[in-house]
Formats: structure tokens, sequence, C-alpha cells
């Protein structure tokens, strides 16, 4: 009997352990892809805005 307490005890251990690194990862996943979005979404209006001035005549600076 006490050993399967023991063994219980250690098998909910190894399970939490594991939630909390799989959250961890989770989150920084999530982390990374916000990034990324971010700085898709800053090209994609640069290049819109750079179409928008080439289309109206304007002098165009090409950095984004």
């Amino acid at each position: 009997m006490m050993i399967m307490l023991i063994a219980l005890s250690l098998g909910v251990s190894i399970l939490v352990v594991a939630k909390v690194v799989l959250s961890s990862l989770l989150s920084l996943v999530l982390y990374k892809v916000n990034q990324l979005h971010c700085f898709c979404r800053g090209k994609r209006n640069g290049y819109q805005r750079l179409a928008t001035q080439n289309k109206l005549g304007r002098r165009v600076d090409y950095t984004l």
C-alpha cells in the first residue's frame, strides 16, 4: 500500500513538471509567433505606404 502511494505521488509530480514545461514552451512559442506577426505587419504597412506614394507620384523614401 505504501509503495502504491509513493508511486502515485511520483507520477503526479512528473505530470505536474511536464505540464509546467509544456505550458512554458507554449507561452514562448505564442510570444515568438506574436513577434513575427508584428514584424510582418510592419513590413506590409511599409510596402503599402510605398505603393500609395508611388501611385500618387510623390518622392519616395525607399527605406522601410
